[in-house]
């Protein structure tokens, strides 16, 4: 029987989740057309001298007869006459081979398909081997997966004003479109929303995963005076942050809290 072989295919996360067909050249050994695999000219073959036929030679060993394959011939019990020009006598050339792969919805990296009887072909007329297709998805700009998992996280940060008040927020959706996320009042930094059901396809059928949205909260890099200002006195109006207790001396020491950070303190 041939060699099995291995092709590393890398795939977009939109082909992963909708599935894709893909072109791929295969390089690989092919049975030779004008022996038919047999290694012989012209396809002749005789019998084989050395074992008579019977792709076996048994020989005497301490009293047991011991039976093993025949090296003349590789088993078959017969041989050539004379050995094909296009192969040399091996009965297989070197060549490539276009097929196109049906990815499934759903993969992630690792997952390995199988295409039988496309891996290299067996030695004088065998049966050829298989080949093995694995897969990687290729990182996206937006979203990721966690293992297998069929959920798709990504990160959206919503403005101080939005995280306070609420809102309504969008990210692009894989494939094309935008969704809407809901930002609740009070959202605090690390927040998540959850969208259901529209996530990865389950490789295995049974619906598909959820879009995992995970909060940060925009804080402006300069304001102006008169935004400056209005923090100043929103910060006033606003509780303060905790002291938090720190190790030396049990001394206490102020967090740096958001309007820290926002107004440039440290």
């Amino acid at each position: 029987m041939g060699a099995d072989l291995r092709y590393d295919l890398e795939i977009s996360l939109e082909e992963a989740a909708s599935g894709a067909s893909r072109a791929i050249d295969v390089p690989r050994t092919a049975q030779c057309k004008p022996c038919r695999g047999t290694g012989a000219k012209d396809g002749e073959l005789h019998t084989c001298p050395q074992c008579q036929g019977r792709g076996q030679v048994v020989s005497g060993r301490g009293g047991f007869m011991i039976a093993t394959t025949c090296r003349a011939c590789m088993g078959r019990g017969a041989v050539a006459k004379a050995r094909c020009d296009s192969c040399g006598g091996q009965g297989r050339i070197e060549d490539k081979k276009r097929l196109e792969i049906r990815v499934p919805a759903g993969v992630h990296t690792g997952v390995r398909l199988r295409v039988q009887g496309e891996g290299d072909a067996g030695e004088l007329g065998g049966p050829p081997g298989d080949l093995y297709v694995f897969l990687s998805v290729a990182q996206h700009d937006v979203y990721h997966r966690e293992g297998d998992s069929p959920d798709l996280h990504c990160e959206l940060p919503v403005s101080f004003p939005t995280a306070c008040l609420g809102g309504v927020a969008k990210i692009a959706r894989l494939g094309g479109g935008e969704l809407t996320v809901e930002i609740e009042p009070g959202t605090q930094p690390g927040d998540v929303v959850r969208l259901s059901g529209i996530g990865m396809p389950r490789i295995r059928g049974g619906g598909a995963g959820d879009v995992v949205v995970h909060l940060t909260v925009r804080v402006p890099e300069r304001l102006s005076d008169e935004q400056r200002r209005a923090v100043e006195v929103l910060s006033r109006l606003l509780p303060s942050d905790p002291d938090v207790s720190t190790g030396r001396g049990g001394k206490k020491k102020k967090s740096s809290g958001f309007f820290d950070k926002l107004l440039g303190g440290e």
